[in-house]
Order: structure tokens, then sequence, then C-alpha cells
């Protein structure tokens, strides 16, 4: 595979170099890249009423988490232990300081850092030098963006997995 299928296939491992939000990354493009059937389910995310739907990719241990808008645009891919993601020392060696950093307390996963590349479209939820426990994908935004419409600072109502 070549061109944006195999970008997809490799940001989702947590190859972030790989990431490029493009338009187009509706349900159908997103499932036929990876290669897996998808029936998106109405959800209210961040206080929007959207679709979304889990991945079970065999190369990934537990189900990813894919979101789109209203108009079918993906708005956000979340990687549960994302195997080949940088851990947060890492991501700041090869992209340097993150544009955000929103703390331990905040946010859908308590317990982790979230280290935001806003102009690059990932967050990865870090602990320290140890792997990242999430990985999510999204179109880049600004901070305001990314907490009103990624829900970056609420916390959960109840675990994904």
């Amino acid at each position: 595979m070549t061109g944006p299928t195999l970008d997809l296939r490799e940001a989702v491992a947590g190859r972030v170099d790989r990431w490029l939000w493009q338009p187009g990354l509706d349900p159908a493009t997103v499932g036929a890249a990876l290669d897996v059937e998808l029936a998106p389910g109405p959800i209210l995310s961040a206080g929007h009423a959207r679709q979304a739907a889990s991945l079970n990719l065999p190369s990934h241990q537990w189900p990813l988490w894919a979101v789109w808008d209203a108009d079918g645009e993906l708005v956000l891919i979340e990687v549960p232990e994302p195997p080949y993601a940088p851990t947060g020392p890492e991501a700041v060696a090869s992209f340097g300081e993150p544009a955000a950093r929103i703390d331990r307390e905040q946010g859908p996963y308590p317990g982790n850092e979230q280290l935001a590349y806003l102009s690059r479209g990932f967050t990865l939820f870090a602990w320290g030098e140890m792997p990242p426990a999430y990985l999510w994908l999204y179109r880049p935004t600004d901070y305001d963006g990314y907490v009103a419409g990624l829900g970056a600072t609420i916390n959960p109502t109840r675990p994904r997995r």
C-alpha cells in the first residue's frame, strides 16, 4: 500500500510523523484505509452531535475510537496504547515543545499529561518516560478548538474500553 492508506495505518500505529489530516477522511475512507468495516452511530461528543465507531484492528490490543462531524469529516481517532508512539521526552526531542500541556488532573484520562501538538494534529497522553497510554489524531487546531471541539479538559464519566 502507498499514499494516504499507508500514512493512516502508520499514524494509528503511533508513528505521528506520518499523520496528516486531510479533507475527505469520512467513515468509508477511514474504513477502507484501515481495512475494517465501520458502522458509525450517533453520539454526543464534547457537547456536539456526531457519529462515532469502534475500530478493531488486528495490530492493536484495544479497539480504536473514531468520531466524525455530522458532515462526515473526521474529528478524532483515539488510539489506546499506540505500539510505536514516542514517549513524551522523545516527542519533545523530535517535534519541540508541545503547543499545550494539560496537566494530569484534567481531561479524559486523568493521571496522564496531555502533550498537544496542535498545529500537527496529535496529542500524546503520557506519564514521564513511559510509553503513551493514548494517542489522539485530529485536524490541526488552536487551543480553543482543541478544548471546545475535542473536549480535552472534560473529565470522564465512563471508561471507553
